[in-house]
């Protein structure tokens, strides 16, 4: 296999790395900043490795597959860490939403659609990442456990990065992540982005269009 056909894979396997290393950063009592942009981080990998694989032809069942065991790593395991801080049990609660939200993808129809049925993981952990760099103290249980029943729901998200780049009308509106970036500060842009997505995306997408179960 060559390098154009591996390299979504290598993207997918370092997405899990990155979020293991967040689940060391946390399990040894390391830095909550630091574990929180790992996770940022592992983020990032998980949003280029399927545009790439589409873009290089060379999507497949086994980079699918990956993509799942990634995303329960760095989605499930370690932000469920950060729950755990606070309470064990809502900690449990939200990994099993995670477990039965891959599973529900993992025997979904197969689809390439700019809505999602329930909240992904990804937005999910994303949230939880902003929370704990802003509010490094403040209890996350009601939240995190309000998470757990979104993601499970048959609410629509959309596609955020499709649907954002679908949108785009000028070039004020391509620069505003990065308003909003120098406007808030990484951390509370992060959490605003993605609180804003958790609770506007299905009023603003207005639910149209196929669902993916994911």
């Amino acid at each position: 296999m060559n390098l154009q056909h591996s390299l979504p894979s290598l993207l997918t396997l370092v997405n899990a790395l990155t979020g293991f290393a967040c689940v060391c950063q946390l399990a040894r009592g390391g830095s909550i900043e630091t574990a929180a942009w790992l996770l940022v981080g592992a983020w990032i990998l998980d949003m280029l490795d399927g545009p790439l694989a589409r873009y290089l032809g060379v999507e497949s069942r086994f980079g699918a597959a990956l993509d799942s065991l990634a995303d329960l790593v760095s989605f499930g395991v370690a932000p469920a860490l950060f729950v755990a801080r606070h309470s064990e049990p809502a900690a449990l609660i939200y990994l099993a939403a995670v477990l039965l939200r891959l599973a529900r993808f993992q025997v979904g129809a197969p689809g390439d659609h700019l809505v999602f049925q329930g909240l992904p993981s990804p937005a999910a952990a994303m949230l939880i990442a902003g929370w704990f760099l802003v509010f490094p103290e403040l209890p996350v249980v009601v939240v995190s456990i309000l998470l757990s029943f979104v993601m499970l729901s048959k609410i629509g998200y959309p596609d955020l990065p499709k649907h954002y780049l679908k949108g785009i009308r000028s070039r004020a509106e391509l620069l505003l992540p990065l308003m909003l970036l120098i406007a808030l500060g990484p951390a509370r842009a992060l959490l605003a982005t993605f609180s804003c997505y958790c609770l506007l995306a299905p009023w603003l997408s207005g639910q149209v269009g196929k669902t993916r179960k994911v």
